[in-house]
């Protein structure tokens, strides 16, 4: 299990990193971010399974980094950090199901406790996703008797493929994964080794493929835009389209119609 925690203060994150007692519990490596962008960056090409974050952090908070959890369908447990008695802040972390709520500065023993508890909530699911994919294995050897497994994989990413360019505007890896019948993590396992990309990488790259020819070839507005290619948020859309290109949408689109 990988852990990463997100907090603007660079002295609180590598406390935190050194506090937490990650053998323990069974975590493999503790990765840090500073900032949601950079969170961000750092998910779309490790697999974390456990998340620490700060609500308050200049620019984006917190709450928006689990949005962005959420609707890439990401399968990651959290504990999130205050510094404020906040109920409204304790409200909100609720809504998005997160595992605890601590107060900072956390003492040691309440953090890994509170780590400790998150581990194993995560273990316990894994061993179930593990279940159901075993049961997945044994159906699809029922069903296919005379296809062999890399037969299978490929047929199955094939059809990915195109559920996914289908359903740019809402896939994320929780549908796709009830769509074909499979878990969230056997699907990424599946599709990392059929295609050396990891699934969200892949929609990102797809989206902002969509998103270049839309700009270029129709009259369509960027918060139009922004939505057929699964970004609700214009804002997030403008950032997500500048890192991958290089510019915002209306400088791309003003590039390719001199």
């Amino acid at each position: 299990m990988k852990l990463l925690v997100v907090d603007d203060n660079k002295y609180v994150v590598e406390s935190l990193r050194k506090m937490i007692r990650k053998e323990e519990f069974g975590i493999s490596e503790v990765l840090g971010a500073y900032s949601v962008p950079q969170a961000e960056r750092i998910l779309e090409t490790e697999e974390v399974d456990l998340l620490i974050c700060d609500i308050e952090m200049p620019g984006e908070k917190g709450f928006q980094l689990l949005e962005y959890i959420e609707r890439n369908g990401l399968d990651i447990e959290t504990i999130m950090l205050t510094s404020y008695s906040n109920f409204d802040y304790a409200k909100q972390a609720l809504s998005y199901h997160v595992d605890d709520y601590l107060l900072k500065p956390a003492a040691s023993e309440e953090l890994n406790e509170a780590v400790g508890r998150m581990a194993e909530k995560k273990r316990k699911r894994m061993k179930e996703e593990k279940l159901m994919e075993y049961g997945s294995h044994w159906l699809s050897s029922v069903n296919l008797p005379d296809e062999g497994d890399e037969e299978v994989s490929g047929r199955e990413i094939n059809e990915i493929w195109e559920y996914i360019l289908n359903n740019l505007a809402s896939v994320n890896r929780t549908s796709i994964a009830e769509h074909f019948f499979i878990t969230p993590n056997y699907l990424s396992r599946l599709f990392k080794k059929e295609t050396g990309m990891l699934l969200t990488e892949y929609i990102q790259q797809e989206r902002m493929t969509k998103a270049q020819e839309l700009l270029k070839n129709t009259e369509l507005s960027v918060s139009e835009i922004a939505l057929q290619t699964g970004y609700p948020s214009f804002a997030h859309f403008s950032k997500q389209f500048r890192r991958f290109t290089g510019d915002s949408p209306n400088e791309y689109r003003k590039r390719f119609r001199r």
